[in-house]
């Protein structure tokens, strides 16, 4: 059976782009998460070019699917192509209308149409459960968690089935029935037990959250919030945060998180490196500083050898 889109089989970004010489390029960002992957689409048009350049990426699960890529340019298809075994990276190339005066409306189009390979367990598609009526409440709870001083009703079963902390900890004491959390505040454990009893979670449109939930997915190793936080923070990053969210991606073991903002970090530097945040990393994190500095000289390589060939 082929999987889809969760939320849509559609994913769709709009970027208006202005004339003029006054400027080098224009360049429009858009990120979204999915319930299993998360969508980049960067749309590039140096100035004086007559050619769109679009990236498409999607990170964190690199399982192959069956994509239709379409363009449209001033309402205008301009590019349309079916990829079969889209994994992680796709560019266009799109030649943009002579007569282009003023503004241009560009919009990218990623049709979804199915996994390439069918084998993609479900529970990486679908991450609701069918607790919801257990959620929070003492019918058939066995457990008792102590957090901030007050208790919430969970159960041992739903816990030990996500948590290998708390497996670990259930097989150790067969009788344990109360459990105190600590340094965890009590808003964030009740929306921890919302995700695995439910599914939801309003970390989705709320980044705060989803860092401080990272947090506790690190500290009961929850496999599956952990995975839902790292794209879901990243669609939030900006140059203000990601100093922020790289520090704590770190710190709670979010490696493809971190990898991204790290990437972000070094394409936004020139706003980021103002900043009193990134002037500490070199006392408070200075591998991090090295790594940065290493991409930033990386980077310039290769726009310098970009340029040596267009002038060839």
């Amino acid at each position: 059976m082929t999987a889809e889109y969760v939320k849509s089989n559609t994913i769709k970004h709009e970027s208006t782009i202005n004339s003029g010489l006054d400027y080098l390029n224009s360049t429009s960002y858009f990120m979204e998460a999915l319930d299993y992957c998360l969508i980049t689409i960067k749309i590039e048009h140096p100035a004086g070019d007559k050619h769109i350049s679009i990236d498409v990426r999607k990170d964190y699960v690199t399982k192959p699917g069956t994509v239709i890529f379409q363009v449209f340019v001033n309402k205008e298809r301009q590019y349309s192509k079916i990829v079969h075994d889209w994994s992680e990276h796709h560019k266009l190339d799109v030649l943009k209308d002579n007569k282009f005066i003023g503004s241009m409306k560009v919009v990218c189009k990623i049709i979804w149409l199915g996994f390439t390979d069918k084998s993609l367990p479900s529970s990486v598609i679908n991450r609701s459960s069918n607790y919801s009526n257990f959620y929070v409440t003492a019918v058939l709870s066995d457990v008792m968690l102590i957090v901030g001083g007050g208790e919430i009703p969970a159960h041992k079963i739903i816990l030990a089935a996500e948590s290998s902390v708390f497996l670990r900890l259930f097989k150790s004491n067969k009788d344990m029935n109360r459990i105190d959390i600590e340094n965890v505040d009590p808003d964030v454990m009740q929306e921890v037990l919302k995700f695995l009893y439910t599914g939801e979670t309003l970390a989705e449109d709320n980044y705060e959250l989803a860092l401080r939930m990272l947090t506790v997915a690190e500290k009961f190793k929850i496999i599956k919030l952990h995975n839902y936080c790292g794209p879901t923070i990243f669609r939030f990053v900006t140059t203000d945060n990601a100093i922020r969210i790289i520090c704590e991606a770190e710190k709670n073991n979010a490696h493809r998180l971190r990898k991204m903002t790290l990437k972000f970090i070094i394409e936004n530097i020139k706003s980021i490196e103002i900043q009193d945040e990134y002037k500490k990393l070199t006392l408070i994190k200075s591998e991090l500083m090295y790594e940065i500095v290493d991409g930033l000289r990386e980077s310039r390589a290769k726009k310098t050898k970009r340029i040596k060939i267009c002038f060839a």
